[in-house]
């Protein structure tokens, strides 16, 4: 039988101070006639900073001798706060004490030819103070990479990935952080671990990658129970996090390939939390109102002001796993779902929930 608690936790294991860049990736969209648009994210925690106006992307290519940059702008200025991270109400993103995320998006058409080795990556500096495998985070930057043989792949369009680069996860619980993505032109892609780099990268094979603070490792990179491991295939990655408080860095890299080809290569970094869980009843907007799980795996709704409105559920990588309107019905079948903790949310009525 499973069982639901509500988590009553802050999410206080992201720093508020000095530049707080948390996760990033670029990608690209074959436009025709050798047009491509370029994507740029970065995710950034909600510290008083000056806002990102733009981002450098490099483009390189040894076949054809280009080497040139390109100024992205940014397509939301100010950043965008990220539910399920960002929208709480005590979040320093609405000028709460708790940790949250805001995400910015860059974009640009660029003009390319037929080489078959382009690379394209940007950076920032710097990283989360409060990160905890790995050595000055708050001096070593972030570069992500993506690669495009356009000779055997021209107008390709590289996977697109909606899971979000940050992640939750509970101590001594197991996780699991899935990579949702959708492959635009029907390639096969194989995902894989890899050594994040920092910044000051040139359009040489990239060599300033992070140090990790032993023990910790690029494929071990977290306090777990057991190894953690990365299905393949479809990109989900396994833990059992033990030590609460870890904040810790990873990188995933996306291989695109067509008829046997590499045609293509993206790179995600990644951060994840370790938060512990406390146990508890109530919903803090709401005293004495309760939701609580019955002997059916149905969720009980105990809000009268809930009646009528439409009720989410988020899983832990930003994937909605439920919508639906509230009539006057009083409850909420949740045995279709996984164990695993998740994001509830209905207008300011916003809480996490673990299912076990």
């Amino acid at each position: 039988m499973r069982s639901l608690f509500l988590i009553v936790f802050a999410l206080t294991g992201f720093s508020v101070t000095a530049t707080h860049v948390v996760g990033s990736e670029i990608t690209y969209s074959g436009l025709g006639n050798n047009q491509y648009y370029f994507r740029v994210k970065y995710w950034v925690d909600c510290a008083p900073s000056a806002p990102i106006t733009s981002v450098m992307m490099r483009v390189c290519s040894f076949t054809c001798s280009f080497n040139n940059s390109y100024a992205l702008p940014v397509l939301n200025p100010g950043g965008t706060p990220v539910f399920p991270y960002c929208s709480w109400p005590n979040s320093v993103c609405v000028s709460g004490p708790d940790a949250g995320i805001r995400e910015y998006t860059f974009g640009g058409t660029v003009s390319l030819s037929n080489c078959p080795d382009y690379t394209f990556f940007t950076e920032l500096c710097c990283r989360n103070g409060a990160i905890t495998n790995i050595t000055n985070p708050l001096t070593t930057g972030m570069n992500v990479r993506a690669m495009l043989n356009a000779q055997v792949a021209p107008d390709n369009s590289a996977p697109a990935i909606t899971s979000l680069p940050v992640t939750y996860a509970c101590c001594n619980l197991a996780h699991t952080y899935p990579q949702i993505s959708n492959e635009p032109d029907g390639d096969s892609i194989v995902y894989s671990l890899y050594h994040p780099w920092t910044d000051g990268m040139t359009c040489m094979i990239p060599s300033n990658t992070i140090t990790y603070a032993p023990p910790f490792t690029y494929q071990q990179f977290i306090t777990t129970q057991t190894p953690i491991t990365l299905n393949a295939g479809n990109g989900d990655l396994f833990l059992h996090p033990t030590v609460c408080g870890e904040s810790s860095v990873f990188g995933i890299q996306i291989n695109e390939y067509r008829g046997g080809n590499l045609v293509g290569i993206m790179t995600r970094d990644v951060s994840i939390l370790v938060t512990p869980l406390i146990l508890g009843e109530e919903i803090p907007q709401y005293p004495n109102q309760l939701i609580w799980l019955d002997d059916e795996s149905n969720i009980l709704v105990g809000l009268e002001v809930l009646k009528d409105k439409i009720i989410e559920i988020y899983d832990t990588a930003g994937r909605l796993a439920l919508v639906k309107t509230i009539g006057n019905e009083a409850e909420i079948d949740l045995g279709f779902m996984n164990p695993g903790m998740y994001f509830f949310r209905s207008g300011d009525i916003q809480f996490k929930f673990l299912i076990k």
